[in-house]
């Protein structure tokens, strides 16, 4: 399904793109039910042509560091796993990160 996006009017009267949908959490849901290869390739390809995807790339909103967090809370480890080896795979260098990874498989060994 296209997502077409609208104009926005800012107060200073400059029009902007208003993005309805978010490409972070169209990649989690890829990632959910397709694997990892196609959510990067998912989320790799919207970033480069986002505007004419009607993704937004980069909202803090949806990261994949909120979302692994969320997933946690509800009770789903593994769930959350899988987002985050998809985010390290995307910044491989992202110390939180590696960091949550970390915490996360400890606590995945304890239970």
């Amino acid at each position: 399904m296209h997502v077409k996006s609208r104009k926005a009017v800012l107060p200073i009267g400059e029009q902007v793109e208003v993005i309805p949908r978010s490409l972070t959490m169209h990649a989690a849901g890829i990632l959910a039910s397709e694997g990892i290869d196609s959510a990067l390739d998912v989320y790799k390809s919207g970033s480069a042509r986002r505007s004419k995807l009607g993704y937004v790339p980069y909202e803090s909103d949806f990261s994949f560091r909120s979302i692994a967090g969320r997933l946690l809370q509800g009770g789903e480890p593994d769930g959350a796993a899988a987002i985050i080896d998809l985010a390290l795979a995307l910044d491989p260098d992202d110390e939180e990160l590696c960091l949550m990874k970390d915490q996360l498989a400890d606590s995945i060994a304890r239970s």
